[in-house]
Formats: structure tokens, sequence, C-alpha cells
């Protein structure tokens, strides 16, 4: 594990005394050449120095100050002492810090392998993108250039990196996950990455309080009723919940699945179709335009042609009841084919300009 982090990230680790004039150079040369930010030059030692000691803002008075402390560093620590330092305070995502935090592979960092190594290594530089869990094709290719890069370097052979990258890497079933309201905890983080460029480390090494409107008790009573609620039916069945506060448009409580640690899919953000959730709107525009909840219409079987093919409403369960419904009837038992028969007797031009109606106004 100490030659495939020294191999990514500092590979003159043991050459330099803190700051690498020749890393620094091959940085910048690199980054003028793709006209952007591709290669950061900071040694172990100034990653650690700027994790410990300073903000996460990319300004040159900090890399002043970074590179004076890493000089400090290197006069009062021995390079033994700065990497132990170093791998015990890094970020490897999913909440955890330091190499012993066992939330990919339920072993200590004595007993990993050089894929789990060469795995592990590559997670730093990009932590939210490079973990096994969220992003695993992505922690594969990270993998191989970890490997590949200690190759180069003499550590191993290229018959050993090339079994290493062919080998089959065992992660833990059921991976680590926020015990409280996750996907709520996901979104929060997300928003704060969003257009912040030091987003992460400034999250996961400046020990900032972020103040929400969730409320624990309605979480924990949401979460509860969910899956109760999907468990009395089918344990393989998804759902998810949302509890806002009309008042002010605040979420109290976000549960995105019936189990986290088997999806991590919020799906109460998933863009899904609005099936029956539209209508409403359909029933609305019927109302406006004369109808009343008392209106009856026949469930009976019924064919469209339709410019590619035909089309034939079911309801639940296909089929359909063969009887009248009044409006306010099929509106709560949410019956297809009276909503589809609505919707041609309304006009489906009528309906959606009162969706887009319904939609503008304001909340």
């Amino acid at each position: 594990m100490q030659d495939a982090i020294i191999a990514i990230e500092d590979a003159r680790f043991y050459n330099h005394r803190g700051i690498d004039p020749a890393g620094l150079l091959r940085a910048v040369y690199r980054n003028i050449r793709s006209g952007k930010v591709v290669e950061g030059g900071s040694t172990i030692t100034q990653q650690l120095a700027k994790n410990v000691y300073l903000e996460q803002n990319r300004t040159a008075g900090r890399k002043i100050r970074e590179i004076f402390l890493a000089v400090q560093l290197e006069r009062n620590h021995t390079k033994r002492e700065i990497l132990e330092i170093y791998l015990n305070r890094i970020y490897f995502s999913q909440g955890a810090y330091g190499i012993e935090a066992r939330i990919y592979f339920d072993k200590p960092a004595s007993g990993l392998s050089l894929a789990e190594s060469a795995m592990l290594a590559g997670i730093p530089r990009a932590p939210s993108a490079c973990n096994p869990i969220s992003n695993f094709s992505e922690a594969k290719r990270r993998q191989s250039a970890v490997l590949d890069r200690m190759a180069e370097l003499g550590m191993i052979s290229r018959e050993r990196a090339q079994a290493a990258k062919s080998g089959e890497v065992r992660l833990l079933q059921k991976p680590f996950a926020v015990k409280k309201a996750p996907y709520f905890t996901s979104e929060i983080v997300r928003e704060f990455e969003k257009d912040r460029p030091c987003g992460s480390e400034t999250l996961y090494s400046d020990g900032l309080s972020i103040y929400t409107t969730l409320d624990l008790k309605i979480q924990e009573a949401a979460e509860k009723v969910l899956s109760e609620g999907l468990n009395k039916y089918n344990r393989d069945l998804e759902g998810a919940l949302v509890a806002i506060d009309p008042r002010t448009g605040e979420i109290r409580a976000m549960v995105g699945s019936n189990n986290h640690g088997e999806s991590q899919l919020n799906r109460s953000l998933a863009k899904v179709q609005l099936g029956s959730a539209f209508k409403p709107v359909l029933y609305a525009a019927a109302l406006e335009k004369g109808y009343t909840a008392g209106t009856t219409i026949i469930c009976e079987p019924a064919n469209y042609q339709l410019e590619n093919g035909s089309y034939e409403p079911e309801d639940f369960h296909e089929g359909c009841h063969n009887r009248p419904f009044t409006l306010k009837e099929a509106l709560y038992t949410s019956d297809n084919i009276v909503a589809v028969k609505l919707n041609r007797l309304v006009g489906p031009s009528v309906t959606a300009a009162y969706a887009k109606k319904w939609a503008s106004i304001p909340t």
C-alpha cells in the first residue's frame, strides 16, 4: 500500500525534502499544455500540510504557506512518520478516513493485496468519482494507472501488474452507508460540491458544520413507515418518501429507497414517467370545462388508431371493469380507460394547456 500511494501521488517522496521542484515544473508544463489544471505537483508532505493546517482555497498565499509547512514537517519527522500520518488521515470517500477504515475490504491495511492496495491508492485524488462503490469502472481504471506506474518505477514487474489488473477484487457485500438520512445527506454533499473546485477537500477536511431543514424524528418515522408498508406486500418492492413543510417548502424527511445498503439510487429525485400522478390535472381541466364529479363514463374496451399503430388502454391487472364510473370514482380508483376517454372528450390540447397553466402557478 505504501508503494502504491507513493507511485501515484509522489514518486520522488524519498528523495525530496518536502517539495519536489522537478514534479512542480512537470505539473506546470502539463497544465499549460492541457489548458486546465490536470496535475497538482504537490508532494505527499505538502498534501499532509494542507490537510492538517490549511484551508482548501487555491491561492498563491496558501501555496507558499503549504511549502513552508512541508519543509518544517520534513525537518521534524522521518519519511516513515510522514507517510504513516498521511495514510492515517487521507480521505477514501464514503465517509472513511485513513487506510484502516475497512469499508471496501474487511481486512487491516497489512492484509491488503496488491490489487486492493492499487484500487485504494487511486481514490484520494478524486474520492467521490473514483471509489469502487459509486463508480467501479472508474475505480478499475485508476487501479490500472497505479499498477502501471508501480511497474514503470520498478516497484513490481509488468507481469505482476497485469496479474493484479485481471485478478478479482472482492468488495464488502454491504457497502458503508451514512446511518442517518443517507439520501438526504448525499444530496447535501452533492449540492455543496457543485460549482466548487475544492468542494470535496473543504467538506472532508475543514471540519464544517452544515445546518439543514431535516428533522431526525420525522426522518426515522418516514424510514420506518416506508419499509413496513412495502415489506407488508412484497420485500422486493421499492419506493420513496419525501416530507415537506407546506408553509416553507423545507424538506423534513427524505427516503430514497427501501434499503440504502442495497440501492443508492434516490428514487425521490429520479426522473420517471408521471403516470397516474398526472390524472388530477386531467380531471381538474375537465371540471373547468363543465364536467362534474357525477359525470358518468363507461369503462369498457376501447381501441385508438395512432400514427405508429393502435392503442388499447387497460386497467390494473389488465382488462377493464365493463361498467359506468362517475368521475369521482374513476379518479380515486385511478381508472386508466376512463381517463383516456375523458382526455379525448376534453381534448388533449385543452389538457396540455391546463397542465402548463397549473405548472406556472407559484407555490
